[in-house]
C-alpha cells in the first residue's frame, strides 16, 4: 500500500485594490486572498506584498494559520508616490518558507496595477 502524507498547499487566489484604479498619492487598500488547497492544516505563516518589482509594500503580514481547503483574506495599505501604467505587484504566501507544503512552487501571484498621475 502507498501512504499519502497529508500536507498543506498555500497559494494566493486573488489580489484586490481599493480604489481599483488609483492615482499617484492615493492610499490604496490591498486585499490578498490566501487559500490552503492541501489536505492538512497550515500553522502560522506570513504574507509579503510587493508594490512594484523589488519594492516591498507590506512586509510580514501575519496569518494565524489556514485549515485544509480553507483560507483567509489579509489586508494592508500603501501609498504610491509615483505613477506607472504597469506596476508589477506580487503577493507571496508563506514568504519565510516555514510551512512544509505539498507544492512549494505555487506560493506567488503577480499582477499588474495601473496607477495614474
Amino acid at each position: 500500500t502507498t501512504t499519502v502524507v497529508a500536507k498543506p498547499d498555500l497559494y494566493i487566489t486573488q489580489i484586490e485594490y481599493s480604489p481599483a484604479a488609483p492615482h499617484q498619492g492615493d492610499l490604496v487598500t490591498v486585499k490578498i486572498s490566501v487559500y490552503n488547497g492541501g489536505n492538512a492544516d497550515a500553522g502560522p505563516f506570513i504574507v509579503d506584498w510587493y508594490a512594484a518589482g523589488p519594492t516591498i509594500g507590506c512586509p510580514s503580514i501575519p496569518v494565524a494559520g489556514a485549515a485544509a481547503k480553507g483560507g483567509h483574506v489579509v489586508s494592508c495599505t500603501y501609498t504610491y508616490g509615483g505613477w506607472n501604467h504597469a506596476y508589477e505587484t506580487k503577493a507571496i504566501a508563506d514568504s519565510a518558507d516555514v510551512i512544509d507544503e505539498s507544492d512549494e512552487t505555487n506560493n506567488t501571484k503577480t499582477q499588474i496595477l495601473d496607477v495614474s498621475p
